[in-house]
Formats: C-alpha cells, structure tokens, sequence
C-alpha cells in the first residue's frame, strides 16, 4: 500500500509541475511541446 500510495504522490507532483512549466513557459516556443499534458 505505501508504495503505491508514494507512487501516486510522485505522478501527482509530476503533473503539477508540468503543469506550472507549461503555464509559465509553455505560452512562447515551447507550447507545442506541454500541449498533451495539459
């Protein structure tokens, strides 16, 4: 259990911070790249 509960976690956090990168970065050259994680 903890390890999936860690795991999860770890994917979240990964989304999230793809998510900031594509917000912040993302709007310029490198919007065609984060566009499918969003």
């Amino acid at each position: 259990m903890k390890k999936s509960l860690i795991f999860s976690f770890n994917v979240l956090t990964l989304l999230v911070i793809l998510a900031l990168v594509a917000g912040a970065m993302g709007q310029g050259n490198k919007k065609k790249i984060y566009v499918p994680y969003i």
